[in-house]
């Protein structure tokens, strides 16, 4: 009777031990599957932040530059008047665009045309209408050296969290090195 229940006590702790092994390689894969997660996440980030340095350092490139040297930026032209970076007189009618839009007259529609009706561009603005240029607010200086040097550590949890990170281990992160690793990251990112 003894051995059977020494029989007994040999296959429960070898059932015992195998499910402990089948747990701990359970726990050892999902770990690793989460610190992939995390780094793919991290990777993610670091080049959404590099695309929107870019993509502000372009904005900014079009807002110094006049490639018509017609008196409007390239933004401008692009982005508030829809004309043309390559020929200072859109419409080519004998006035430049920056002329038109200072006389209050549409700059892709030339003089004495009815554009909206038939005439040889469509143009958004009907006859009473009078173009307002709207000429945009200079950014922040901070944004123009590096927009993304003076995020503060809520604003970087915030983001995380956005990406997928979880809350808790965020949390376990204080606000110094979040803010430390973060600054770690775009000089890496900046040498690259």
């Amino acid at each position: 009777m003894a051995s059977m229940y020494t029989e007994e006590m040999d296959k429960a702790r070898k059932l015992a031990g195998a499910l402990l092994i089948i747990l701990g390689l359970t726990v050892l894969i999902l770990g690793l599957f989460y610190i992939k997660r995390n780094i793919n996440l991290a990777t993610a980030f670091k080049k959404n932040a590099a695309r929107s340095q870019k993509q502000l350092e372009s904005v900014l490139a079009l807002q110094s530059k006049d490639t018509d040297n017609d008196g409007l930026s390239d933004y401008e032209e692009l982005y508030l008047y829809g004309t043309s970076l390559y020929l200072g007189d859109t419409d080519s009618d004998g006035f430049t665009d920056k002329n038109e839009i200072a006389s209050n007259e549409d700059p892709n529609c030339p003089r004495g045309e009815n554009c909206l009706n038939g005439g040889s561009l469509a143009s958004p603005y009907s006859e009473d209408q009078q173009i307002k240029p709207t000429i945009p607010e200079e950014p922040p200086q901070e944004l123009i050296t590096n927009p993304l040097e003076n995020l503060s550590a809520p604003k970087l949890r915030s983001m995380l969290k956005d990406a997928g990170f979880e809350e808790s281990v965020l949390n376990q992160i204080s606000d110094e090195e979040l803010e430390k690793l973060y600054q770690e990251s775009l000089k890496e990112l900046q040498q690259q």
